[in-house]
Parts: C-alpha cells; structure tokens; sequence
C-alpha cells in the first residue's frame, strides 16, 4: 500500500473497512474508486499546480456549487490535497454518444452556466 492509499485509507469519513482501485485517467491528481462498508465514492488527490492554474480549494468550491445545482456528485469530505465524493456509475461519452445524446446535453450545459 502506498502512502497515500494509507492516508486514504485513515479518512474519517468512512463508516468501515475500505477497498480501493486506482481510476485511470487523471491528468492533474491520481484518484480512486473507494468502497466502504455502505456505498462507493470516488477520492480526488492532489496538491495545487499555479503554473496551470489547478487551486484545490477552487476545485472543491466548483464541486459544492455543481452538487447544489443539480450537475454533479455530493461532496462528503475535503481535507487538504484530499476531495471525496459519491461515486456516480457509469462511462465516457465518445464523439457518437454526444451527438445522440445533445437533445439532452445542451440543457445541461444551459444549467451549468446559468447556476
């Protein structure tokens, strides 16, 4: 186990034993698919980046934000270089899902700079 997986592990905001797998994809933070013993989350980590403008806290502001509009997952936990939050299922839409789907996925990006 590293030691942020170790770190991970210790968060006070699970309710029991936890398993972990890394998710792939991250270009500025390594993150996690975490199971306690009630549900899944997923754990964003990292450290602010100046030179390209990635800020933790603004990161966590527009995750709140996005959760009080409607847009995105619960936040249920933030500590520094640490943000979790409940894990959404599902996938990344290629080229052919956003065409078949923007009947509804405009009034979702309406929503998103309008709340």
């Amino acid at each position: 186990m590293t030691d942020i997986e170790r770190r991970i592990a210790g968060l006070t905001c699970w309710r029991g034993p936890v398993t972990m797998a890394p998710l792939l994809g991250g270009l500025t933070n390594l993150s996690y698919v975490v199971e306690d013993a009630r549900e899944k989350f997923v754990v964003r980590c990292g450290d602010d980046i100046p030179v390209h403008h990635v800020f933790r806290d603004r990161e966590r502001a527009a995750s709140i934000a996005a959760h009080a509009a409607g847009l995105s997952p619960e936040v249920v936990h933030t500590e520094a270089g640490i943000l979790v939050m409940r894990h959404i299922d599902g996938r990344t839409f290629a080229e052919s899902d956003l065409r078949a789907n923007i009947h509804r996925l405009a009034p979702l990006l309406q929503k998103c700079h309008r709340s």
